[in-house]
């Protein structure tokens, strides 16, 4: 009788618990429930679950942040994050912290069944590969009372192996191929009786790689790698590709084969690429909005604001007594509080000083408008050297500083906070340090505020820009952010 799988489903909400057990049960799935991200954590690291259909918005983690531990606890775990905020930048996290499906809400269970059938479809296709190969090992070995159980086996192997649209080569251990499958044999142009004898570096001449595969026969280590640009197609387009290569040892521990698997990743590349550059055309609309706003509250409101305290000024002069004119100094003062409200939104909208004038002086407002606001003490330091940068990199060093200023401000408890500029060789440097409570940088938190782009979108944005994010930081003893980006020219001009 075939096992039933198993799946988990962590959600907050009983109702819609209720609803996910009746419907997988019904269609022969095995359940259990978890409220809560911790929960789920702690029935991963008991049980063993097929797949794990997992809400974006818990109480107590959002869904992608549990990717990580789920497959350090369970590497063959797939899991299915379920949003009802689906967007461009949601699907890029997903992705990249390993989710096998992203369902939108309201939930259509056909698409959720489509999806869980073809995690444990490949679930169990693996699995039946690593069973078969170790059966057929130790089959060899007892020869005499396993002919019938190898025959059975390598009918069932050559099923899985001819019809998987996973690449499988099988080789010696000096790199010759032994034979292959359909897949491999179509991805290489050639029938599969092409490939017997000959050599995979004569075919495929690629120094790196042989150098892999020789150290996996001297360690007997199997190797993986992702999206490695390990082959061209037959139009000689770069394709992408998750590849492992498996030893296979005799009896005295020796690596006598090598197993070869690949899985053509091009599309998923692609599509990371895509919602990168749409992420970033949204950022940039954004912010060109934000601009927008900015420049229309200071056109409109702050000069009609203005303008309202000159024409009450000329009519204090002329007040018929002193009660009245009083009242108008009363409305006087209301209108300075509105203007600093609207230079002060203006501000955090769209810094006009940052177009202005530039990310230094940007910068140094910033630091003046935290300490006004929040009590904090900031220091600011700028090098006085110039470098020409241009606007998206201005723009993304200044809202990636502020957030990191404000996460200081919100989170780290900080007493003072260090801002400083340091144009180096071609690039800008910008380290905002505080001496806050610190955190452990291998379980680094969610340092995120409504609106904010949060630690990994900083990281996102200075890699799209050629630049990077680097984190020091240890409990108790403040943190240290660097952004550091290439500038638009390299010639430096000092002030």
């Amino acid at each position: 009788m075939t096992e039933r799988e198993h799946v988990l489903i962590v959600d907050d909400d009983p109702d819609v618990v209720a609803i996910l057990e009746r419907v997988l049960r019904k269609h022969g799935y095995d359940t259990t429930t978890a409220a809560s991200g911790s929960e789920a954590l702690k029935l991963v690291g008991e049980q063993t679950f097929s797949v794990a259909i997992v809400d974006n918005r818990l109480g107590d983690a959002e869904g992608v942040e549990l990717i990580k531990p789920f497959k350090q606890a369970s590497s063959d775990l797939s899991v299915i994050i379920v949003t009802g905020h689906t967007s461009f930048e949601t699907a890029l996290q997903a992705i990249n912290f390993g989710a096998s499906a992203l369902v939108a809400k309201p939930i259509d269970f056909d698409q959720l069944l489509a999806k869980i059938g073809e995690c444990t479809l490949n679930q169990r296709l693996f699995r039946q590969n690593r069973l078969l190969y170790e059966a057929a090992r130790r089959e060899l070995s007892e020869r005499t009372r396993a002919e019938e159980a190898l025959r059975e086996s390598n009918e069932l192997l050559e099923r899985v192996f001819n019809n998987t649209y996973i690449l499988i080569a099988h080789l010696d251990r000096k790199f010759t191929f032994i034979r292959v499958n359909r897949a491999y044999a179509d991805a290489g142009g050639h029938p599969m009786e092409f490939f017997p004898g000959k050599s995979h570096f004569d075919l495929y001449p690629h120094e790196k790689n042989e150098t892999i595969f020789r150290e996996v026969v001297r360690t007997g280590e199997q190797y993986f790698a992702f999206e490695n640009g390990l082959v061209s197609n037959k139009a000689n387009e770069a394709t992408f590709w998750d590849w492992s290569l498996q030893p296979i040892k005799n009896d005295a521990g020796k690596v006598e084969e090598l197993v070869l698997c690949l899985l053509d990743v091009t599309r998923r590349k692609h599509v990371q690429e895509e919602l990168r550059s749409l992420a970033a055309q949204l950022s940039h609309a954004e912010e060109t909005e934000r601009r927008r706003i900015a420049a229309a509250l200071h056109d409109y409101i702050g000069q009609s604001l203005a303008l309202s305290q000159i024409m009450l000024g000329a009519l204090k002069a002329e007040a018929p007594g002193q009660e009245f004119s009083g009242r108008i100094d009363d409305v006087r003062e209301l209108i300075d509080r509105s203007l600093e409200d609207t230079r002060s939104l203006i501000f955090q909208l769209s810094p006009p000083v940052l177009y202005e004038v530039g990310l230094e002086a940007a910068l140094e407002r910033l630091a003046e408008e935290t300490q006004n606001r929040h009590g904090v003490r900031m220091r600011f330091r700028d090098d006085r050297r110039r470098q020409d940068i241009d606007e998206t990199t201005r723009v993304v060093l200044f809202q990636a500083a502020r957030e990191l200023v404000i996460n200081a401000v919100r989170h780290a408890d900080a007493g003072e906070i260090r801002v400083s500029v340091r144009h180096i060789d071609g690039s800008i440097q910008i380290t905002v340090a505080d001496n806050g409570c610190g955190f452990d940088t291998t379980h680094a938190p969610r340092i995120q505020h409504d609106g904010g782009f949060g630690l990994y979108n900083i990281s996102e944005r200075l890699d799209r820009l050629g630049g990077r994010l680097e984190l020091l930081s240890r409990p108790g003893k403040g943190t240290t952010c660097k952004l550091v980006a290439p500038a638009s020219a390299a010639i430096t001009k000092k002030e």
